[in-house]
């Protein structure tokens, strides 16, 4: 009865972190790096990611639980035969050719409006500040203008840059403000991956065709 109970109890908290918002802050700064937080109900604080570099991480889970993630230095590996694992990666080129194959006009009018319908089900704001300057004020004052239009025709209404005639500069910070529903999200996700112009597309990558296998093991062979 315990185990139906705890079984309960799950199944109630996964339904209801799948019902109720999610909040996503993305900030790029070029003084400060990457920083990226995970909320519940836009307070609960459940994933903190920070890196100052590519070589370190700084993760923070729960709002207490830290640690930080080095990158290491990769080893060369001896060549491996098509049995293998590193082998059988050799066969992907064939997968992706099967699946490029697949791909017709209804696939991309399909991931449009998947994308589309992301972006509607979810409550986005970007807001970029900085400065800029390109050397020379003719350019900077081109550059200003059309980052300007380009990021209006975007959508983007939080835009503070300013423009540096007088030295080349770019200083500045992207922050990335999305609210989620992970069920909407999931649902939508579902249906797109299993129409059938999207789905001739993944089957073709995870699964090819015999005559592929073949051809790609024999040209590894010799």
């Amino acid at each position: 009865m315990e185990w139906w109970l705890a079984g309960l109890i799950f199944l109630a908290l996964a339904a209801t972190a799948a019902i109720l918002p999610w909040s996503i802050i993305v900030v790029f700064s070029s003084g400060e790096g990457f920083n990226f937080r995970l909320r519940y109900l836009k307070k609960i604080p459940v994933l903190t990611v920070r890196a100052d570099s590519l070589k370190k991480v700084r993760v923070r889970l729960m709002g207490f639980i830290c640690f930080e993630v080095k990158a290491g230095k990769k080893r060369k590996k001896a060549p491996k035969g098509p049995e293998s694992p590193e082998g059988k990666k050799q066969l992907m080129p064939g997968r992706v050719s099967a699946a490029l194959q697949a791909v017709t006009l209804d696939t991309i009018i399909q991931m449009i409006r998947y994308f589309r319908g992301i972006i509607g089900d979810t409550k986005t704001q970007m807001e970029i500040s900085g400065e800029i300057g390109l050397g020379d004020p003719a350019c900077t004052g081109m550059a200003y203008g059309f980052a300007h239009a380009f990021l209006g025709a975007m959508g983007i209404r939080r835009i503070h840059i300013t423009p540096n005639f007088m030295e080349p500069v770019v200083d500045g910070y992207v922050k990335l403000t999305a609210t989620v529903y992970p069920l909407a999200v999931l649902v939508r996700t579902l249906r797109t991956l299993f129409s059938p112009s999207i789905r001739k597309v993944w089957f073709a990558l995870l699964v090819p065709r015999r005559t592929i296998i073949i051809e790609e093991v024999q040209n590894i062979g010799s």
